[in-house]
């Protein structure tokens, strides 16, 4: 016998977190993403395979130091950036954006991160992919460390950050959000 759950209730294993088929909007035989109505958001983003990977640095001091700290690094780190940087808006805390800052514009947003002493064996991890846009700045910085060691740092920090919905995940949006 199966019972048909009225509108609006949560109960059961699932029911707070998951949303309900028919309460999406349709466009003829198309469901639609409920994101749209917030505007210029046409496809999600993948938190694990996009996001993550473009602010690793980010997800690095999260696994390093304990939240308060982080915290107001990030807190830190937007101040000096709206006191500091003059073109902000056109820059951002990802590492696409960072590899377009010049140093003397990365040097002033970042300065927190680079005036952190536990950071300097941790930020070295960066210099051991060549892949980040933004490497030649953080190697102006910080010493390479051994590669397993920074391979090794990096994967914490992804495990630290991958459940998109956990507290520092949410952090990370956080950042990212505030810094607009």
């Amino acid at each position: 016998m199966t019972s048909k759950k009225k509108e609006g209730d949560k109960s059961g294993i699932f029911g707070s977190v998951l949303t309900q088929l028919d309460s999406l909007k349709r466009n003829k035989n198309k469901l639609e993403n409920p994101f749209t109505k917030l505007g210029g958001i046409t496809h999600p983003t993948s938190w694990y395979d996009v996001c993550v990977p473009n602010i690793m640095w980010a997800s690095l001091i999260t696994q390093a130091l304990p939240r308060e700290d982080y915290l107001q690094l990030f807190r830190d780190i937007i101040q000096a950036a709206l006191e500091k940087v003059e073109k902000r808006t056109e820059l951002f805390v990802t590492h696409n954006f960072l590899a377009v800052a010049t140093p003397e514009e990365f040097d002033a947003m970042m300065t927190p991160v680079i005036a952190e002493p536990r950071l300097k064996e941790v930020m070295g991890a960066l210099l051991a992919v060549d892949w980040f846009p933004d490497k030649a700045h953080w190697a102006r910085h910080f010493e390479p460390i051994e590669k397993s060691v920074a391979y090794l740092r990096m994967i914490e920090a992804v495990g630290h950050v991958h459940p998109h919905q956990s507290e520092p995940a949410t952090d990370l949006r956080w950042f990212k959000w505030l810094f607009l």
